[in-house]
């Protein structure tokens, strides 16, 4: 458990860096875009990696650029 809200700790920080509302990493992309209620949904943007301490190598991460609701097209 101290590994991910070490994790959710920095990428919330690294939101200001990166002028995003919200980061996620690679991880929960690959699990969000295979969520049968989010594949296809959502616009993602590549931010390439970022060091966080107390893992040996960089953790990929990635802007939620925007989801389109279900029928409308249109952002949420």
């Amino acid at each position: 458990l101290g590994d991910t809200v070490n994790l959710a700790s920095r990428l919330q920080t690294a939101t200001k860096d990166y002028g995003a509302t919200i980061l996620v990493s690679g991880d929960v992309k690959r699990d969000a875009e295979s969520s049968p209620l989010l594949a296809g949904r959502v616009t993602w943007r590549d931010l390439g990696t970022i060091t966080v301490r107390g893992r040996e190598q960089g953790t990929p991460i990635w802007a939620v650029e925007r989801s389109v609701q279900e029928g409308t097209g249109n952002g949420v």
